[in-house]
């Protein structure tokens, strides 16, 4: 299950905004290069918490990591009550140092990283005996994605 979580942190501007298309935190050529298999197909999804709202970037890939999936919380859609919920969950993981104001990795394939007032979650659909790959590429995506986020801050 996707981890989504309310925003926190301090140390990024206040102005950093995320996409709200969730697809542009990273690309397709990021995730293939990550993943190191062939996307096949990227696409907005819906979540069971918001069915009718496309807020999850789906990356579908050919390799053993299955989907990448990506969360920018500038998507919205999600009720406020699951945000709470959620970011308690996300902070008893294990702190991830220099990606964001904060990160946290939630073992074996899961980080979600606070900008500012937002936040963003990268996950791996599967990781069977891979899981310190998968957990490589979570957080690699993740330092490309606030690459991206801070680089156009001006």
């Amino acid at each position: 299950a996707l981890l989504l979580l309310a925003a926190a942190g301090c140390d990024t501007p206040p102005n950093v905004e995320l996409p709200v298309d969730s697809c542009d935190l990273v690309s397709r050529a990021e995730v293939e290069a990550a993943v190191g298999s062939r996307v096949v197909s990227v696409n907005l999804v819906p979540t069971m918490l918001a069915p009718n709202k496309e807020t999850i970037c789906d990356y579908r890939t050919e390799g053993p990591f299955g989907t990448v999936i990506v969360y920018s919380s500038a998507a919205g859609g999600i009720p406020e009550s699951y945000l709470r919920r959620s970011v308690r969950t996300a902070r008893e993981g294990l702190t991830v140092d220099g990606i964001g104001d904060e990160a946290y990795f939630r073992p074996p394939n899961s980080i979600t990283v606070f900008l500012g007032d937002e936040y963003f979650t990268i996950e791996t659909q599967r990781w069977g005996v891979r899981a310190e790959q998968a957990e490589r590429i979570v957080k690699g995506l993740a330092r490309v994605a606030v690459d991206h986020v801070t680089s156009t801050e001006g």
